[in-house]
């Protein structure tokens, strides 16, 4: 018996310490996501203004996106003698893309500095010529932009149930109702560190049921509560697998609109690194030499104009929750 208060002492000590870790994790997310909104907004509004006052310098830069979008017709399509009326569609698409692609890649890319006119022509050009990598990656940043809501619902119920789980005593029955919240939201979240500071959480929410005394608390919840973390941890890693998998598609498509590569042209991990969010997992990994995900297996790095897939010991691990249509265009059969 006194083995066992010695060790009940220890993991509550381990405890505390976790979730001091945890509170520290959770203040830094809420100041970070409100400080990258605010500077967010000011960019767009800025861009928006510029494009206001010069109207003169957007027809010209979404005319050279058309013209690229036309270069970009006419390299792929060697066989103009025998060009047909079918053909038209086709050229019209193409220039239209590009057109598309210049405004998406000059005014809403966070990397175009809309102030140096020339500069912005050139990269109107790259955009029309590689118009579709480009919208691509204009579809990426939409949807990391409504992403930011369901993290910031996120962080408020964390916030929310690791104020629960510190109070003197814990409210069991009101932190099981945090844990549903919780559960509910994660699988829509695609941050990374959210993910993490929610796993935590939850796990130091599952270990309070477990030591819990109280009879309203039985057995059979602990189980059920246990079987819900899980598969939430299992989505929340086949989540953060499949951003990782779309962060090193953008960033190779990102580099091959830049330096103007060929399909098949292959990145170096080091050079995949300069196109992602510095000092995230991913940065980390790719400076050491290679890309992981969620379960720690290593993922291919993509060549352009051929998309990463996901591992299959990790497509395995997770296909109860995550079948083959969750990670189209990620995932091959063979």
């Amino acid at each position: 018996m006194p083995i066992l208060r010695s060790l009940g002492k220890c993991e509550a000590a381990l405890t505390v310490l976790d979730t001091n870790c945890i509170n520290i994790k959770l203040m830094r997310l809420t100041i970070a996501g409100s400080a990258k909104c605010r500077t967010n907004l000011k960019t767009s509004s800025t861009n928006l203004e510029r494009m206001g006052k010069n109207g003169q310098q957007v027809l010209i830069i979404l005319g050279t996106g058309s013209f690229g979008g036309l270069a970009s017709w006419l390299l792929l399509t060697p066989d103009l003698p025998s060009f047909g009326w079918g053909d038209f569609y086709h050229l019209g698409r193409s220039i239209l893309l590009g057109l598309i692609a210049a405004g998406v890649g000059v005014y809403f890319f966070p990397a175009a500095d809309i102030r140096n006119f020339v500069r912005c022509v050139f990269f109107a050009l790259a955009c029309g010529l590689g118009n579709e990598a480009v919208l691509r990656g204009g579809k990426s940043m939409v949807e990391q932009i409504g992403n930011k809501d369901a993290a910031r619902k996120a962080t408020a119920a964390l916030n929310s149930l690791n104020a629960t789980l510190n109070s003197k005593p814990v409210d069991l029955e009101r932190a099981q109702r945090e844990v549903g919240r919780v559960v509910d939201v994660l699988p829509t979240v695609k941050d990374p560190d959210v993910r993490e500071a929610a796993l935590s959480v939850l796990d130091s929410a599952l270990f309070a049921f477990s030591l819990s005394k109280d009879s309203s608390i039985s057995n059979s919840q602990i189980v059920l509560q246990a079987q819900a973390l899980t598969h939430a941890r299992k989505s929340s890693q086949a989540t953060s697998t499949l951003e990782t998998l779309r962060l090193l598609d953008a960033a190779c498509d990102q580099w091959a609109i830049e330096y103007g590569e060929s399909p098949g042209a292959a990145p170096s991990a080091s050079v995949l690194a300069g196109y992602v969010k510095t000092n995230s997992k991913l940065y980390t990994d790719l400076k050491i030499g290679s890309a992981l995900d969620a379960l720690g297996n290593t993922i291919a790095l993509p060549v352009v104009d051929t998309v990463p897939i996901v591992p299959a010991a990790t497509y395995g691990v997770l296909s109860d929750v995550a079948p083959s249509n969750f990670w189209v265009p990620f995932y091959s059969a063979s």
